[in-house]
C-alpha cells in the first residue's frame, strides 16, 4: 500500500478565488501559470457554481493549496490508498 494524500473540497465554502491554483502551479513548476497547477477550480459565474478537478497524477501532496485556501474549501483526507492514481 502507499500512501496517497487525498484532498477533499467542500463547495460551499469556495470562493472562487483560485488562490490554491496558484500556489500548486508555484510550487510544482515556479510558474503563476494556471495551466501549470494539478487543481482546477471551475467557476460558472452565470449559474453560481463551483467545481473541483484534481489530477491526481500531477498532485505531489505538497498541501500549499490546503494552506492558502481563505474559504478552508480543501483539507486533507487522511487515510491511505492502494496503488498509483487510486
Amino acid at each position: 500500500m502507499t500512501s496517497k494524500v487525498i484532498i477533499d473540497y467542500n463547495v460551499s465554502q469556495c470562493t472562487g478565488c483560485r488562490l490554491c491554483m496558484l500556489a500548486c502551479a508555484w510550487t510544482g513548476s515556479k510558474t503563476h501559470r494556471l495551466s501549470d497547477s494539478a487543481i482546477c477550480i471551475e467557476v460558472d459565474e452565470k449559474l453560481f457554481r463551483r467545481s473541483m478537478i484534481l489530477d491526481a497524477e500531477r498532485c505531489t501532496g505538497c498541501l500549499a493549496c490546503v494552506s492558502i485556501c481563505p474559504g478552508e474549501a480543501l483539507v486533507k483526507q487522511d487515510g491511505e490508498t492502494k496503488g498509483a492514481g487510486a
